[in-house]
């Protein structure tokens, strides 16, 4: 290693001391000035290596106490699977299919209720704004510690008398219920976005306000009309996204 070692050799020795129970799941790593010191390194350099092991899922940081090594490795969000039929027949939706390979504990808090379609949400489901639609908003926590939310819209016409509305509408989900309800689903669209946690969204998930965060808009369409938006945010560095694609 050179004399002064730039932020991905210092990354790599502190990936290392991870890897190998130096540094154990929710110790704190040495105090940046120590690492200056260490490594004869300028404060900026050690704080790019620290980005480097977070935005890996391996540390987190807090304001004015420092780096962690992180008690548990980031959800694998697999697209694919976790919106599957196979999964729904096996009566996990897809929180609950992150879960089940994770080995991990979920808990949602969820709050159901009837509004009424902005211009965004009616575009969305190619609804008339302020139409009646069925909102479920979920707080997720992994472990007891909150890492997404998510907030789906339904049109009305589709959920009402249906376990949909119920905050706990069974096993495979509202997926498996639509399907139960003669809405065969026939694709999911999901776009990402990376973002900046806003006031609101860093007091759920308990995160500083601008951390780095996903934003996905995943929409579910019958061969006819979609038939729920769902808007979700995901504190990025506790949580990596696969997506296996169709090479034909």
């Amino acid at each position: 290693m050179p004399d002064r070692p730039g932020a991905r050799e210092i990354a790599s020795e502190l990936r290392a001391a991870i890897s190998d129970g130096t540094y154990a799941a929710g110790e704190r790593l040495p105090a940046r000035r120590v690492l200056e010191g260490q490594y004869g390194v300028s404060s900026q350099t050690i704080t790019a290596a620290i980005n480097t092991l977070r935005a890996e899922g391996l540390v987190e940081t807090l304001v004015g106490s420092g780096a962690y090594v992180r008690p548990h490795p980031p959800v694998m969000r697999v697209g694919r699977r976790r919106l599957s039929q196979v999964e729904r027949d096996a009566g996990r939706g897809a929180a609950l299919t992150d879960v089940y390979f994770g080995g991990w504990t979920l808990r949602a808090a969820t709050v159901v209720e009837i509004r009424r379609a902005d211009d965004r949400v009616a575009s969305a489901l190619e609804v008339d704004p302020g139409s009646e639609v069925l909102v479920r908003d979920r707080v997720h926590y992994r472990d007891e510690q909150p890492y997404q939310l998510a907030t789906s819209y339904l049109p009305r016409d589709v959920t009402e008398g249906t376990p949909i509305e119920d905050e706990n509408p069974g096993p495979g989900g509202i997926h498996q219920r639509l399907i139960d309800a003669g809405h065969h689903l026939d694709r999911f669209v999901e776009s990402v976005r990376i973002g900046q946690a806003s006031e609101h969204e860093a007091h759920q998930l308990r995160i500083p306000l601008g951390a780095p965060i996903y934003r996905i808009e995943r929409t579910a369409h019958t061969e006819v009309r979609p038939v729920e938006v769902n808007y979700i945010t995901i504190i990025a560095d506790h949580v990596q996204l696969i997506y296996e694609l169709p090479a034909t």
